[in-house]
C-alpha cells in the first residue's frame, strides 16, 4: 500500500495536493478521480457494477480502503471535518458533490453565459485562450448542462470567440465542411 500512496502525489498536481474547500472543485475531482482510477479502485466510488462480482470480500475490502484512504489524503482539515462522519468511499464522494459541486440552475446559467459569451482577450496566447474555455467546458459537463455534451456547438463558440484578425483562419477552417468538432478546432 506504500508504494501506491506515492502514486498519488505523483499524479496531484503539486500546487493542488489536497482540496481546502476553495478554488476549483472540478479541477481537483478530476485529478483525484484520475488517481482512482490509475489504482483500480475508482468502481468502487464511481460504478459498483462494474466490480467483479467473485471478487473476494477481502479484495473488496481492500479496495474500499485504498480508495477511502486516497480520498482523505486529497484533502485539507477544512474539508476532512465535512466529511468526517462518511464511511465509504463512495459516500465521500458523494458529500463532496454534494458541498462543492454546484449543479443549480443558476450556477448552469452562469456557466453557459461565460461561454456563450466568451472571447479572446487582447494579449492572450492561443494556448491560454484554449485553456481558459476548456476550463469553461469541464465545469459545464460538471453540472451536467447539454450544451457541454454538443461538440459541434461547443467548436462554433471557440471559433466564434477568436478576435477579428482570426477571421481568414476561421473561414478556411469551416469552408467545405458539414460537421464540425470541438477536437477538429483545437488541433
Amino acid at each position: 500500500m506504500r508504494r501506491k500512496t506515492a502514486a498519488l502525489w505523483t499524479l496531484l498536481p503539486a500546487e493542488r495536493k489536497t482540496w481546502n474547500g476553495d478554488g476549483d472543485f472540478g479541477k481537483w475531482q478530476f485529478t483525484t478521480s484520475a488517481a482512482l482510477r490509475k489504482n483500480g479502485v475508482h468502481p468502487i466510488v464511481f460504478a459498483k457494477d462494474e466490480l467483479d462480482p467473485n471478487m473476494s470480500e477481502l479484495k473488496a475490502k481492500e479496495m474500499e480502503a485504498w480508495a477511502f484512504t486516497t480520498l482523505q489524503m486529497a484533502m485539507g482539515e477544512n474539508v476532512i471535518s465535512e466529511i468526517v462522519s462518511e464511511k465509504t468511499a463512495a459516500g465521500i464522494w458523494s458529500k463532496l458533490e454534494n458541498l462543492y459541486l454546484k449543479k443549480t440552475l443558476t450556477n448552469r446559467l452562469l456557466l453557459m453565459r461565460s461561454c456563450l459569451f466568451f472571447k479572446m482577450k487582447e494579449g492572450t496566447t492561443i494556448k491560454a485562450h484554449m485553456t481558459e474555455f476548456e476550463d469553461i467546458i469541464m465545469k459545464l459537463k460538471a453540472t451536467d448542462a447539454l450544451l457541454a455534451k454538443d461538440e459541434e456547438a461547443l467548436a462554433m463558440i471557440l471559433l466564434y470567440s477568436l478576435p477579428e484578425k482570426y477571421s481568414q483562419f476561421t473561414n478556411s477552417f469551416i469552408y467545405g465542411r458539414e460537421t464540425l468538432s470541438l477536437s477538429d478546432v483545437k488541433t
